[in-house]
């Protein structure tokens, strides 16, 4: 629109001066008409804002990227030099190799990118390198690393899209060691049971006697002298029964008087076992000895939170063949598996046991015929018809708000039941494919602590079922019966001990009465080390649970607890940071990680073999910039309006035309 204009600015500017009074010399009238023309020609373009758009082209050399691995493991020496020096030749080399068609810039890592040496930490460093790069602008990396890296995992590998160019030099241990290479035992034990601990232990280059200790809270505990005149590598066992209720440490140390090392640090390691009090006691009741029991029994045994224990009933109660009393066992029991094949009474005491037992909440499970003597709290009513029915079951609706019913019901083989009648207060969770559909499995809908199974026969489920969906019916039914408010509300972190530098995941677990997944909490944790706190902030909400990650904590012994603001629900545990980094115990090349990396990532895999055999196809990058130039906002353009509307004001009064 501009360019049409502007014949006819030049057209009013010549007319304007064509006859002037006086008369003008050429000069001066050309020199006016420029003048004009200048002014109306700024004023065409403040007007309509016109802007300029032009592109350059740029040829840029392709940018690779230097990730040096400066973590603590990298100071470890293979008995001549560390492992960074190995490193710092091929640095020099590649670069040399590569300098004239690429742009080199160089980063140190560890934790993160120019992080935390007492940790190596490959994701948390690419994504910190990816906000200073865009992904398009990298185009190699050469990772100078051990390969010993701390993530969880490495799926993050398969999405970067930038090749990821390792170096293994050929670094070969000249020197002798002892370390302890892990220790293993269970998460949890229990008070008075005996737990073993296994110690693994390698020597390298070592042919003589060691002394490992064991310490338990920092006390000496037992001794061990290992020989390692014929293998160079040994697990010791340890039997500990602890004492102390909670979170116990575990430390393990090794020496040798006749061996001089330069590496100390992995001559100790330490871990926790959290003792509980006891375990969940299940009662089981019957008239017979069957088949039902004795799966029962073993499911219950898979579960290392629980325990089984196991009452014959004839005219008077049995435990293993020797007379007992009821009120013996029934206290300390969380739930009463009550298993009637048709001859199973209790006498009036006993009866009062139970009946107290279940209002005190006490969970009972019913199988088998239908008890009279609990006709009133029994979830259902007994059936006028007698005869026995054999049948396959079918899960009601009611049933997929349990999680404890999340199986295929095709898996059970047919069963054998009597008829019975549901109470209407009462929840039928599954039904026998019969054409009344009469029940098969129902609770108490009142508060969820009675639940009947009115079949005989479960144990073949076991039989039919090639995975263990029975043994994981019965642990979830003792889970369920037997849980309360705290049970429902569940922390806990993936490990009870921690490097120093390394990552805790802790997580929550919340459900309702009926273990619904609680998705609306408002999760606060608390985290406090000798009374002192040291963190507060809201867990995420991750689907079916909470969760966050702590980092960079220091040693010691940490104390968390957990609240929900809505329904001051809280729930609480512990965990030990260790002294030590875990970059210590890092001898070595971790081949077989770089060699996964450069191949996952389409990368090279460098070495003193090949180093001067490799090329690296580096193109030249065209890049084509787009430029505007808005014209109207240059102030020269003003600058310059004034300058030529002025002037001609000055002109036209200097020559006589004002």
């Amino acid at each position: 629109m501009l360019y049409l204009f502007l014949p006819l600015v030049i057209f009013v500017g010549i007319w304007f001066y064509r006859n002037s009074i006086p008369v003008l010399s050429k000069p001066q009238k050309w020199f006016l008409t420029s003048l004009r023309i200048i002014s109306l020609t700024i004023v065409l373009l403040l007007l309509f804002n016109p802007i300029i758009h032009f592109s350059t082209k740029l040829i840029k050399k392709p940018q690779a990227i230097m990730l040096i691995d400066n973590s603590q493991s990298m100071a470890i020496s293979d008995g001549t030099q560390q492992k960074t020096k190995f490193f710092e030749s091929f640095q020099e080399q590649i670069s040399d190799q590569i300098s004239s068609d690429y742009n080199i810039e160089t980063f140190n890592f560890a934790a993160t990118l120019e992080g935390n040496d007492n940790s190596t930490n490959l994701q948390n460093s690419l994504q910190v390198l990816q906000t200073k790069y865009s992904a398009t602008e990298i185009d190699e990396i050469f990772l100078l690393s051990d390969g010993w890296f701390k993530d969880d995992n490495y799926d993050f590998l398969k999405k970067l899209n930038i090749p990821i160019n390792t170096i293994i030099p050929n670094i070969k241990n000249n020197f002798s060691d002892i370390s302890i290479t892990d220790i293993r035992n269970n998460e949890t034990a229990y008070h008075g049971d005996i737990c073993p601990i296994e110690i693994r232990v390698n020597a390298m280059k070592f042919a003589g006697n060691a002394t490992l200790l064991l310490k338990i809270n920092n006390q000496d505990y037992s001794t061990k002298t290992l020989d390692f005149s014929k293998d160079s590598f040994q697990k010791i066992i340890f039997e500990v029964k602890f004492s102390q209720l909670g979170l116990n440490t575990i430390s393990a140390e090794i020496s040798a008087p006749k061996l001089t090392e330069t590496d100390l640090a992995n001559k100790k390691l330490e871990t926790a076992i959290k003792i509980d009090d006891k375990r969940n006691k299940i009662l089981i009741i019957s008239d017979k000895l069957t088949w039902d029991i004795k799966f029962l029994i073993d499911a219950i045994k898979t579960d290392a939170k629980l325990e089984a224990e196991f009452l014959l009933k004839d005219n008077v109660l049995y435990k293993n063949n020797v007379p007992t009393n009821l009120s013996k066992h029934i206290s300390d029991s969380k739930v009463i598996f009550i298993l009637n094949n048709d001859k199973l009474r209790f006498n009036n005491f006993e009866f009062k046991l139970i009946a107290n037992y279940q209002k005190n909440g006490g969970s009972l499970v019913f199988m088998g015929n239908y008890l009279d003597q609990f006709a009133e709290i029994l979830p259902s009513k007994k059936s006028e018809i007698h005869t026995e029915f054999e049948s396959t079951i079918l899960l009601s609706d009611a049933s997929k708000k349990y999680q404890t019913f999340n199986f295929e019901a095709e898996q059970i083989p047919p069963l054998k039941y009597k008829f019975i009648r549901p109470k209407i207060e009462s929840e039928v969770l599954a039904v026998f494919a019969n054409e009344q559909r009469s029940a098969a499995i129902l609770i108490n809908n009142g508060h969820n602590k009675i639940m009947q199974l009115a079949m005989k026969n479960l144990w073949r489920w076991q039989m039919h079922s090639k995975e263990s969906s029975f043994t994981k019916f019965i642990v979830d039914i003792c889970n369920w019966m037997s849980s309360n408010s705290k049970n429902n509300f569940v922390s806990f972190t993936n490990k009870n001990s921690y490097f120093l530098g390394e990552n805790v995941k802790l997580e929550l677990i919340a459900y309702d009465e009926k273990l619904n997944v609680l998705n609306d909490l408002n999760a606060k944790l608390e985290l406090k080390k000798s009374d002192e706190i040291i963190l507060t902030k809201y867990l995420e909400n991750n689907s079916d649970r909470y969760s966050t990650i702590i980092t960079e904590l220091k040693a010691g012994k940490y104390f968390y607890s957990i609240i929900d603001d809505k329904t001051k629900q809280k729930t609480a545990g512990e965990f030990i940071v260790r002294s030590d980094s875990g970059e210590s115990r890092d001898v070595g090349i971790n081949r077989s990680m770089l060699s996964y990396i450069s191949k996952t990532t389409n990368g090279k895999t460098i070495s003193d073999d090949n180093i001067d055999q490799l090329e690296f196809s580096a193109k030249m990058k065209e890049y084509r910039v787009n430029h505007e130039i808005p014209i109207y906002k240059k102030k020269w353009l003003i600058l310059l309006f004034l300058t030529s509307f002025c002037l001609e004001l000055f002109f036209r009064k200097r020559w006589g035309m004002l």
